[in-house]
């Protein structure tokens, strides 16, 4: 039989003494949970910031390469307009990569932000107290 985490809701081996999350099944601690959500939330904030480079970067690209491209056209060196207008292409699949990237850890973020918050509430509970 597995053990449900009562903090992000997973199943682990009923051997297990620890979530992934880092609730612990044995004491009932949260406390590492809880820094396991602050640090999930961190890097999910690394990859939403990542991903807005690579948009930036993406666009950026596609729009230079785009323009240049055009000009060198005009000049008539077909050949290297081409060239750059691949670059260019390449430049908004590196965009469209960075903007799946940003959805994933905005996701990732607000799942962090969720166990973390669970694992708060969990710990500002009183302790059960038998009643004689």
């Amino acid at each position: 039989m597995a053990r449900r985490c009562q903090i992000c809701g997973k199943l682990s081996p009923t051997q297990s003494q620890r979530c992934d999350c880092g609730y612990d099944f044995v004491t009932g601690e949260v406390g590492g949970a809880i820094e396991r959500a602050n640090i999930d939330s961190q890097l999910a904030v690394t990859g939403i910031v990542g991903g807005g480079g690579m948009i930036a970067a993406g666009v950026l690209g596609a729009v230079l390469g785009g323009a240049l491209a055009w000009w060198l056209a005009l000049e008539g060196f077909a050949v290297l307009a081409w060239g750059l207008g691949c670059a260019g292409s390449v430049s908004l699949v590196i965009a469209v990569v960075g903007l799946v990237k940003m959805v994933k850890a905005t996701a990732a973020q607000r799942e962090a932000a969720r166990r973390g918050r669970t694992a708060e509430d969990r710990k500002a509970l009183p302790e059960a107290r038998a009643l004689d």
